[in-house]
This record gives C-alpha cells, structure tokens and sequence, in this order.
C-alpha cells in the first residue's frame, strides 16, 4: 500500500428505469419534487481546501473543489455540476484511465462504487483522519479512501484500502493510492530523474492531451533512475519566486507509478 503526500494539495454508464403512470396525473394536480441537499466532505489545511461532493442522483463520490482555503462550501451544495470522479472504475461510464480496475469472482469486468458513510478522527488539533467509505451496490467489495490532513504544514496525506466478501477470489489489475482533478489552462510538470549521485536531476515539461506516466519496477532499488516526487505548476510554468505549485511523492520507496491524464477538456487527472 502507498501513500501520496502533496503539498499545498493538495464514470459507469447507468441506466435508470422509472415506472410511471401512461396516463399522466389526473388534470390539475400539481407534481412536486423533492430534492435532498447534497452531501459535502471538506478537507481544510492552513491555505488550501479539499473537498468532495456525493451526488444525490447517483450515490457516487466526486471531487468538488481543490485550491484555495474556503470560507464556506454553501455553493458547492447547490451547484448541479457534481465534479469530477474521486475514485474512478473500470468498466463503466469513465472512458478515462481509472483509479482502480477489478474483475468479480464470477467474470464481471464492471466496477461501480457508491458512497457508503464517512467518518473523521481528529488526531491531535493540527491533524485530521477522514475514512470515506465506498461500496459495490451488487457486490461485497468496499473500497476506504483515507485522507489525512496536516493542517499547518498545508499537506494532505492520502491512501486506500481494498476489502471484498466474494464467494472466490477476486483479481485486481490496478489500484490508486489516491486520484486528484485539476482544471487549469495549462500544466507544467516537474520530474527528477538521475543515477548514483545525482538522483535529482529536474526536467520540466508542458502537459497536453494524453497520457504521460512516471514509474519504476526496479523494486528496492527504484531510487536509482527515477525519484518518486513530482511537482505540478498550474497554468503557467512556475519560477522560484511565483507559481501555482502542487508537490507530491510516495510515502515508501519502492515500486511506483504516477500517472497524468490531460482530457479533451483540458481536465487534468493525476
């Protein structure tokens, strides 16, 4: 299991059936509808703020807003535009690399992930544990995103944890520690890469549409070509003394994979 740290940090194609009367209500009445306020999980840290919205119409979890600290979520609340997936599946409406990838005990490649419950531990005053709880709604698989927040430090820790109660084994292709949505002009990425001696050595480069991917599988030794921390400047590339940066790296050396997806949208997925 890997974390993400990120400073400063830091779809399943569904068809509804609903019955309805051929006939239509008797002449006059009036049809009133009833809407339930969503459900909003802020993430706060000294200047930034993390939040995710659940989406009355389809249970899913989205990423509703990353950046500057808020006064107040109240407008997310109201907004119709959900966000963007926090935690994408394969096999259904996402055409987009997804953060995880499953195949059930009886051969269903599809993955949906409803919200379930969430639940927040304050640590000690500066640091905040946030479990998300995410469930199959045909099956026994539960996926807990974990997000912890350093609140002074402006850090956001994050991980997952994968359970499932199916009858025989499951297979999973792939996983993510975490999945983070940005929308921003443009995209400047910051790589270190080296050998013995000189790990550090900094590239940058623009991000556009498609997939750029650092990783290694050189296991204990993954240090040696390509250093797992990354930094990301939004909308212009950043100097030492300006930019927009977000900067993140595994919590454990080892094998890793960062990924970054820019859409037809200019949506930027990491």
């Amino acid at each position: 299991m890997k974390e993400l740290f990120s400073i400063i940090i830091f779809l399943t194609t569904g068809l509804s059936l609903i019955a309805q009367d051929p006939v239509g209500p008797p002449p006059g009445a009036q049809q009133q509808i009833q809407q339930t306020p969503a459900i909003i999980i802020p993430l706060d840290t000294k200047n930034t703020s993390l939040v995710f919205r659940i989406n009355n119409r389809d249970g899913r979890l989205y990423q509703a807003y990353f950046g500057p600290k808020l006064s107040n979520t109240d407008n997310l609340v109201q907004t119709r535009d959900a966000g963007h997936l926090a935690y994408a599946t394969f096999g259904t409406d996402n055409l987009f690399e997804p953060a995880i990838r499953a195949t059930h005990n009886d051969g269903n490649p599809s993955l949906e992930l409803k919200y379930v419950s969430n639940e927040v531990e304050n640590i000690r005053p500066d640091v905040t544990l946030t479990r998300i709880f995410l469930k199959n709604p045909e099956y026994p698989f539960v996926v807990t995103l974990f997000i912890r927040t350093f609140t002074n430090e402006d850090i956001i820790e994050q991980w997952t944890e994968i359970k499932h109660d199916e009858k025989k084994p499951v297979t999973i292709f792939n996983y993510a520690s975490s999945m983070l949505h940005f929308d921003a002009e443009k995209y400047w990425l910051t790589q270190f890469h080296g050998d013995w001696a000189e790990e550090m050595r900094l590239q940058e480069s623009e991000l556009t549409a498609g997939i750029k991917i650092l990783d290694t599988k050189l296991g204990t030794r993954a240090h040696m070509y390509q250093t797992p921390v990354f930094m990301l400047s939004l909308n212009e590339k950043s100097d030492e003394n300006k930019g927009q940066v977000i900067a993140g790296t595994i919590g454990w050396s080892g094998n890793f994979r960062f990924l970054f997806e820019v859409d037809e949208k200019g949506s930027l997925r990491v």
